[in-house]
């Protein structure tokens, strides 16, 4: 709110349900999980969009490289293409991984956390691809399949 505040001329990319290969995140917590455990009980009432950092990275320097004029502040939004519910997430880590882990899905009352989760978080990328049409857009599943790939290499 201070950027959109300031007056200044800047860009804003708002993401969500990041991962990588790199670091602590979902789906390396996952795999661990299911390489440990026989079941695991996962959110299946909160729809969202997991986003692969590097194809958030390559988007960031798609804007950079083409040195983007702003004239005050653009909010954009980028995830991978299509959603799904934490429980789906996992299931497709597991099969992606070979991993013999069942999910369960429970709400999110079965799994209470700290911070209030909105059900619904998908973002809409309208805007960046209107600004930015050659921006790469995948699904969420060839992205994750490309991370998994990465992992099982290290």
């Amino acid at each position: 709110q201070h950027i959109v505040d300031s007056g200044a001329n800047a860009m804003i990319i708002r993401t969500a349900w990041v991962y990588s290969s790199f670091g602590k995140n979902f789906v390396k917590t996952m795999r661990k999980l299911g390489a440990d455990r026989t079941e695991l009980s996962v959110v299946a009432d909160q729809m969202g969009a997991p986003t692969y950092a590097l194809d958030l990275a390559q988007v960031l320097l798609h804007i950079i490289i083409e040195r983007t004029k702003l004239q005050g502040v653009e909010i954009h939004h980028f995830t991978n293409q299509g959603t799904c519910h934490w429980a789906d997430f996992a299931k497709e880590i597991m099969r992606l991984s070979g991993l013999d882990c069942k999910i369960n899905e429970i709400t999110s009352d079965q799994y209470p956390t700290p911070a209030k989760r909105p059900s619904y978080s998908v973002l809409d990328m309208d805007s960046l691809y209107l600004r930015f049409p050659q921006a790469r857009k995948r699904s969420w599943e060839s992205a994750l399949e490309e991370c998994i790939d990465v992992l099982e290499k290290e």
